[in-house]
């Protein structure tokens, strides 16, 4: 197994980011590129949310509409994580309201999810009544310029609610794989799927990082998925990821060195040069 970090995912991924006005959360705007992406897929653009951990309206969810409705994206792909207590779903559901992408917007579920929404159906409750399609260990295949790419999403990873196997039952052989998770631990299994983009969140990007140490924690549930991989892009063989710091927070209200992100990816495609 091969795992590459920071500067040595150089080749494929290169990262930039602006604040957004009157808050404190970070554009995040990540280029990533794939010799073997579809060139009717050259350019694909995606708007990413993550760990938004909503209870209620605050500032930030009237920032966020406003961001998310400015944005120009093929997809939209919500990486878990929404809610932080029920009262938070009208403020999810005016997000979701803005979201415009040729391609669909789509979500996977995360561990607060199963823990706020308690009603019998779970998560895909409570993905419905926001009015955004959840891929629950399952995929769809995207169309576009005659080309075709599978969007893959597994249940919550954290709780061991993941299923990748039956996510990618019936993705033909060949298709470029995206696949969409709440926690990045399910990274070292995505290989063996044929995985080649990975999208996490759950970290928080550790919420309280160092200069020269990075996050000082990171709870992904997995063994080998630690602080290195707590933000930002790496790769493990042939599957790029990133991780996104997300929104909220949880344990403690608190960020230090680590301001809150939302993500606009860009991929390409790019002959790899040599490493």
């Amino acid at each position: 197994m091969t795992v590459r970090y920071g500067s040595a995912v150089n080749e494929v991924a290169s990262l930039s980011s602006e604040r957004l006005p009157g808050c404190s959360v970070e554009h995040v705007q990540v280029d990533l590129r794939f010799p073997d992406l579809p060139p009717a897929f050259d350019g694909l653009r995606i708007g990413m949310l993550s760990d938004l951990h909503i209870a209620r309206r605050t500032r930030t969810v009237d920032a966020l509409v406003d961001w998310t409705a400015a944005q120009s994206v093929d997809l939209w792909a919500v990486t878990g994580d929404v809610l932080e207590g029920l009262e938070g779903v009208p403020q999810v559901a005016r997000i979701v309201e803005v979201m415009r992408a040729p391609l669909g917007c789509f979500a996977v579920a995360g561990n607060n999810d199963h823990r706020c929404y308690t009603l019998p159906e779970g998560p895909p409750a409570l993905f419905r009544e926001v009015g955004l399609p959840l891929l629950d260990n399952t995929h769809t295949v995207l169309s576009r310029g005659g080309a075709r790419v599978a969007l893959i999403g597994v249940d919550d990873p954290y709780r061991a609610k993941d299923d990748l196997p039956r996510a990618v039952e019936g993705v033909d052989d060949g298709l470029f794989r995206v696949l969409l998770a709440h926690s990045p631990g399910v990274v070292f299994h995505a290989a063996a799927a044929g995985v080649r983009l990975l999208l996490a969140g759950h970290t928080h990007g550790g919420q309280i990082r160092l200069p020269w140490v990075g996050a000082l924690m990171a709870r992904s549930g997995v063994r080998g998925c630690g602080r290195r991989m707590a933000a930002g892009a790496f790769s493990v063989d042939q599957v790029v990821a990133y991780v996104s710091r997300g929104i909220g927070t949880s344990w403690i209200a608190l960020r230090v060195f680590c301001p809150p992100e939302v993500t606009t990816l860009r991929l390409h495609r790019e002959e790899r040069r040599d490493a």
